[in-house]
């Protein structure tokens, strides 16, 4: 449907306001070719694209012509989509649409409004995953990515990172691919994940894109523990900058090629580089990168034993452009300079003015709530690495009288009740343990004595067998009183209170359980755990327990939200309380997996003790940890997917490795399910044999159209009808949730 005539007269009206002046040739060309499109065209798809192109240009002049074109833009589209009936026809359409959501999304992002610009991003990147757009999606996955760095979510950053880097190798976009990677090292080692850092920055090296290969060595040697490695990193980074003339990075290389010789003691080196950084940030009018290089070079002078008081005077205008730009780790390193050097000299008022100075921007600093954006800003300005290093560095030199001694307290007492918090946990686990066990084992030395008192006196068997039936009474209750006492531990198995059309199945071979399930729900994340525990009964129950309340410590009280760091964190702790005091540990342990949903976003985070996830969805194929992921079966347009977990148990084990952390995005309608071993490998059917994995999920494919509370009465149904009179060989845990 045309736009009306009022609308083009009011956009043209709109634009005709001195535009001719913000403008060169070229793009006045394009303006008015625009324009004439969007006046005589008889074609909506025309019209819509370009209004965007337009915007696109203008809004350098007004970021709010974005959002306006874009909005009308949108209305064209939505009046086609509604009206056309020809798949590929919408399609156009909703490509036009996706296109003005994420201009409106990135004109949010000027105004500082990131919440919105996240809503418009993923309302975007839907329409472009329903109309398969690869390129557009790994532009939307790093939109997304970007703004999540911006806010100081690291962790969704990096995970939308790796989609768009998926995407990237499949269409093998080497120049997208090297970037993401340098983007996602330089998040890795903000997170301190250094190895995983160094693994990018070296992957980046293998793409042959000289720019991004000159910032990956410049950061390798930023990574690296050997001052000598360093330099040979940042002349290969310097070499590459020189051959693509890229100005800014020649300085930057200059500048690390001569603050390692000063590290190295090499002053006249030192100098040297420091003096050509110099000369290219001042090609540049780089202010604050000048006045960093003038401190530098003050220290090489310092050390050459060259006039202090000159030294002083470059390091004092450096401090002024530090004030004048509010840069506070330049300020740090200023004031600290200068109030060492004007003691040297015994220039005391100086020196003390100085100190104060420096006192009052580090105290600044350390309790600043925007550390985060102050580390991003500085990280793009002072490409990826260098200044961070900087800052982090200085900020250790110094320990300062009272807000460093109360630091410490403040510290110390944190650690200490934690460790407090621990040893409590572990202690009372421990006493109910050794006393249920003494308990057992007491009963049991009671009814074997009663059993010789049979044996000798066949005359008192009637009240023997009155005794013996009191012990067991008593033994009966025990065991009723642990499922009491199991069952307060476990949460409550209405999962539909965390997320509508899900379940929980949960039967224990016993009265108490060697399974158990641990659901939660912390602001946009939901947390659904299975776990089986060695051995069942009894003795499975006490490892059920530990879990649990060990998950409790893990999650709750230390505050860790990732499933591959909760399940290293929980693998320790078992270790721990399975140790005896001669250092001897027990060899029991649980299989366990572990999924967190953002609501939001609908992001899966997977980690796994030897148990998967399985995904049921209408998806062709999904994207695990960079790696596009096929069905494991299928059924109709359904298909199930496999994630597996890692082949180590929680417990004393051979392999000690770092749980992987596993990535799924996954749409709504889509299921995914958690679970052990106990349903699969149940005895039945006509020849008594196991049930087995395969029709466990053809199972789950033929009823994902159905709720939760149907889904959890067919698999109830179907285990019983499978098992017959034969005893349930294990406990079963199944957890189904819908997405």
């Amino acid at each position: 449907m045309k736009i009306s005539y009022f609308l083009n007269s009011f956009l043209f009206l709109f634009l005709s306001f001195n535009y001719y002046s913000q403008y060169n040739e070229r793009q006045l060309k394009e303006i008015d070719s625009l324009k004439l499109v969007v006046e005589t065209s008889n074609v909506d798809s025309n019209i819509a694209e370009s209004l965007l192109y337009l915007s696109e240009i203008l809004y350098l002049e007004n970021i709010d012509t974005l959002t306006y074109y874009a909005k009308i833009a949108i209305e064209i589209a939505d009046s086609n989509i509604i009206a056309l009936k020809n798949k590929e026809d919408i399609n156009v359409y909703k490509s036009l649409k996706a296109s003005a959501l994420n201009n409106i999304g990135y004109a949010y992002s000027y105004g500082d409004k990131s919440n919105e610009t996240i809503t418009y991003y993923l309302e975007s990147l839907e329409l472009r995953k329903e109309i398969n757009e690869q390129e557009s999606l790994g532009s939307s996955y790093n939109n997304l990515a970007y703004i999540y760095q911006n806010q100081g979510n690291i962790p969704k950053a990096i995970d939308f990172y790796l989609l768009s880097l998926s995407i990237q190798k499949k269409r093998k976009d080497k120049d997208g691919e090297a970037n993401t990677l340098l983007n996602l090292g330089s998040l890795y080692q903000y997170q301190k994940e250094l190895e995983r850092a160094k693994d990018c920055y070296n992957k980046a090296l293998k793409l042959d894109n000289d720019v991004i290969s000159a910032y990956s060595l410049s950061n390798l040697g930023t990574l690296s523990d050997s001052k000598s490695e360093a330099l040979i990193f940042y002349k290969k980074s310097l070499v590459l900058f020189n051959k693509v003339n890229d100005r800014a990075g020649i300085a930057l290389a200059n500048e690390n090629i001569g603050t390692n010789f000063f590290d190295l003691k090499k002053y006249d080196s030192a100098l040297y580089y420091l003096d050509k950084a110099h000369f290219f940030y001042i090609e540049s009018d780089r202010i604050k990168a000048i006045a960093r290089i003038n401190l530098e070079k003050a220290k090489v002078f310092v050390k050459q034993g060259k006039s202090i008081s000159k030294a002083n005077q470059i390091v004092g205008n450096s401090l002024k452009t530090a004030y004048k730009v509010n840069d506070i780790d330049l300020i740090l390193k200023c004031s600290n300079f200068l109030y060492k050097t004007n003691k040297q000299i015994k220039n005391f008022s100086r020196s003390l003015e100085m100190h104060e100075v420096y006192l009052k921007y580090n105290d600044s600093l350390i309790n600043s709530k925007n550390q985060k954006d102050i580390f991003q800003k500085k990280f793009e300005y002072d490409y990826k690495g260098k200044v961070f290093q900087d800052s982090i560095r200085h900020l250790e030199q110094e320990k300062i009288n009272r807000v460093e001694n109360e630091k410490k307290i403040a510290l110390g007492e944190a650690k200490q009740e934690n460790q407090i918090i621990i040893i409590i946990s572990i202690s009372i686990i421990l006493i109910l343990i050794v006393a249920f066990l003494l308990f057992v084992y007491r009963r049991l030395r009671i009814t074997s004595n009663q059993k010789n008192i049979i044996e000798k006196q066949k005359d008192a068997v009637n009240n023997q067998k009155e005794i013996i039936e009191h012990q067991h009474k008593e033994i009966s209750d025990s065991i009723n009183y642990a499922e009491a006492i199991q069952k307060s531990v476990l949460p409550s198995s209405n999962i539909q209170n965390i997320r509508e059309d899900s379940f929980v199945l949960f039967i224990p071979k016993d009265k108490v359980s060697g399974d158990f399930f641990w659901l939660e729900e912390k602001e946009e994340l939901q947390y659904f755990i299975a776990a089986d525990c060695t051995g069942h009964g009894v003795p499975g129950a006490f490892i059920s327990m530990i879990g649990t309340i060990l998950l409790n410590e893990v999650h709750n009280s230390k505050n860790i939200q990732r499933p591959d760091l909760i399940l290293n964190e929980l693998r320790r702790l078992v270790i721990l309380t399975l140790t005896n005091s001669q250092g001897k540990t027990m060899k029991d342990g649980m299989d366990i997996a572990i999924g967190v949903l953002d609501k939001k976003t609908n992001l899966l985070q997977f980690s796994g003790a030897n148990n998967p996830v399985w995904i049921v969805s209408k998806d062709n194929f999904k994207i695990a940890n960079n790696v596009e992921l096929h069905p494991n079966l299928s059924s109709g347009e359904l298909n199930l997917f496999e994630v597996k977990g890692d082949k180590m148990p929680i417990g004393l084990f051979d392999t000690q490795n770092l749980y992987q952390l596993n990535t799924i995005q996954l749409a709504k309608g889509d299921s995914f399910y958690l679970f052990s071993d106990g349903y699969a490998d149940q005895f039945g059917g006509p020849r008594g044999k196991k049930y087995k994995y395969k029709p466990f999920k053809e199972l789950l494919l033929g009823f994902d159209s159905k709720s939760g509370t149907e889904k959890k009465e067919i698999l109830m149904n179907d285990h019983i009808n499978w098992k017959g009179d034969l005893e349930q060989v294990d406990d079963i845990c199944v957890i189904g949730v819908k997405v």
